[in-house]
Formats: structure tokens, sequence, C-alpha cells
């Protein structure tokens, strides 16, 4: 499931103050906004098929997609930085950078 037009980033860039949660192989930019927004980047280099990336930006997508439904986030960028070992470690390791910041704000 995509997100919203509201609820995309326009760029990935973060500027000012952003906190950063890794936790391989991904890496979370979160900065603290009015609204919730993301986007995901998958590399070629690191999942080669077009199949796979899709199906797991889908995946990451919905998961982003209840986290916002639920609370209030800010704009996150989630970017994959090494092979991962399947593509479900993805969705995994995403999962756990989302409660390490909801853990951050509690």
């Amino acid at each position: 499931m995509a997100l919203s037009r509201e609820q995309r980033l326009p760029s990935p860039v973060l500027f000012g103050e952003h906190m950063t949660f890794k936790t391989p192989p991904v890496l979370l930019k979160h900065q603290k906004s009015a609204r919730n927004a993301a986007c995901v980047i998958i590399p070629k280099r690191f999942v080669a098929k077009a199949v796979d990336r899709n199906r797991t930006k889908r995946q990451c997508l919905a998961l982003l997609q209840e986290r916002f439904r639920n609370e209030m986030v800010g704009s996150l960028v989630v970017r994959v930085y090494t092979k991962p070992s399947n593509h479900a470690a993805i969705v995994r390791s995403l999962a756990a950078c989302l409660e390490q910041l909801r853990n951050e704000h509690a």
C-alpha cells in the first residue's frame, strides 16, 4: 500500500537537526515536523531485482502507514545501506528502528 501524497517526502534530504537510527541493513533518519511524511530508498546495488525492491518497498510503506495512523512520527527517510541477508530482513530492521524511535520519545 502506498503512502498518500500528503505523507510523501518531496526529497530524501532532511535539512536541519535530525536523529539517526541504524539497524543493519536499514538507516533511519528522523526529523520532528508538524506532519507525518516518509520516503524509502532501496538502491539497485543492494537489491538487484526490481521485483524484490518494489515488494520490499511496499512492505516498508505499509509498516510506515500503520505507524502513521497510530501516532505522530514526523519526517522519516529510510535507506538500505548494506546488502541484506534476505528481503524480510529489511522490514524487520525498519520495525526495530521504529521501535527505537518510539522508545527514544517515550
